[in-house]
């Protein structure tokens, strides 16, 4: 089980809430795990894995967010970043990648805003 709170506050007000998603992974064996640390560094990601990385090899199923899973409950995220007047820049809808090869295969996540008056917000790139 994976849990996120995320909280978006101006000055006026704050929302916060909770996601929860549930990643079952298959069954691995020694060589599943040495065949997937060959593809995924596993120090730098929190739990030991990336489903955006090779995430096929090792996970079965992720019940609820998949962004939430890779970092950012995005579906949520989105939702409330509107009651701010606030929307992402681009919005992508990432999804369990089936190709066979993942090196060097991974998702990034637009973290400019937009307010609906075309005025960027957050880090320039």
């Amino acid at each position: 089980m994976l849990c996120t709170g995320v909280c978006i506050a101006d000055a006026q007000r704050k929302i916060s809430f909770t996601e929860i998603s549930r990643v079952r992974f298959h069954k691995l064996n020694e060589s599943d795990i040495a065949n997937y640390f060959r593809v995924v560094n596993p120090i730098d990601k929190a739990g030991a894995y990336a489903a955006q990385a090779a995430g096929r090899s090792i996970i079965a199923s992720v019940e609820g967010s998949f962004t939430n899973v890779i970092g950012l409950p995005m579906e949520r995220t989105t939702e409330v970043l509107a009651q701010f007047g606030l929307q992402p820049v681009s919005a992508s809808r990432p999804q369990l990648r089936t190709g066979p090869s993942q090196r060097g295969a991974g998702l990034a996540l637009q973290h400019r805003m937009q307010k609906p008056n075309d005025e960027t917000v957050g880090p320039r790139e």
